[in-house]
């Protein structure tokens, strides 16, 4: 399940949009957003 959502989410224009806006700093207002969460 959390695959087909990823690969909804990674195909949203206004996600990527967003994403490419905070890539710098995730905040914690864009991860609450989209429901979120960056490993490294």
């Amino acid at each position: 399940m959390a695959d087909f959502a990823w690969e909804s989410l990674r195909r949203s224009p206004i996600y990527r949009a967003s994403y490419r806006k905070n890539r710098s700093e995730m905040s914690s207002g864009f991860r609450r957003r989209w429901g979120v969460c960056f490993r490294s």
